[in-house]
């Protein structure tokens, strides 16, 4: 029998995200990018007039500079994030540079994604694709990706899909905890625990047909990781 996983992935494609209208999700994910000591909005998400507030508040946030895996969690009524909707967390999440857009760096944002949502206890949470990918404008740029020795890494630069799929497993790998020697908790304590949280992406770009079948392997990878992790 497969092992229940922590967290029930789902998708939605959307112009662009709309605060006053979100709902039913209790935490907001946002990623925040670096440029040296500072914390600087993605450019993906700049057109995005309703973000911009939201995002004027991070920096502030104790001299919170966006680099990689750093984060910062906010609750609704922290100053400046009035209009922060339903929402009543905000997790600002690093995503450093594009030297940071690569495979093994996706994964680990995903796990730091896994920890920050797990740490504010929220049955929910929607994550805004699109501020987490910031890839390189090319293999050969000077932003892009490079080795110990400053070369290019040739398959640095991720897909799309090749992102979101490395962020999701990356959340589900994060998450695992070996617990089957723990002391038994009460059933209503474990009932809690045991319940899936929702994981809702959403972006302008990913097809959600293509999507499901990222989340399909996702949980398919994941299974088999944590089926191995518990036999040692």
């Amino acid at each position: 029998m497969a092992r229940k996983l922590p967290f029930l992935f789902s998708y939605s494609k959307m112009k662009s995200l709309s605060l006053s209208s979100a709902k039913n999700f209790e935490t907001l994910v946002l990623g925040v990018g670096c440029d040296g000591e500072e914390a600087v909005v993605p450019k993906s998400v700049k057109a995005n007039k309703e973000l911009e507030k939201t995002y004027s508040v991070l920096p502030k946030v104790l001299h919170f500079s966006g680099k990689h895996e750093s984060s910062v969690t906010l609750l609704h009524h922290t100053k400046g994030l009035e209009s922060l909707g339903s929402y009543n967390h905000l997790v600002g999440i690093g995503i450093g540079s594009t030297h940071d857009c690569n495979p093994q760096s996706l994964l680990s944002l995903g796990g730091k994604i896994a920890h920050d949502v797990k740490h504010v206890k929220a049955p929910s949470a929607h994550v805004y694709l699109v501020s987490l990918y910031l890839p390189a404008s090319s293999v050969m740029a000077a932003d892009a990706p490079k080795d110990f020795a400053g070369r290019p890494l040739v398959d640095s630069i991720p897909s799309r899909e090749q992102a979101l799929e490395n962020i999701a497993l990356g959340m589900l790998l994060g998450a695992y905890t070996f617990d089957r020697y723990k002391k038994k908790k009460t059933d209503d304590k474990k009932k809690s625990e045991d319940k899936a949280v929702e994981i809702h992406f959403s972006s302008s770009y990913l097809d959600p047909k293509k999507v499901e079948k990222i989340f399909d392997r996702v949980r398919i990878l994941a299974e088999g990781v944590y089926l191995t992790r518990d036999l040692q």
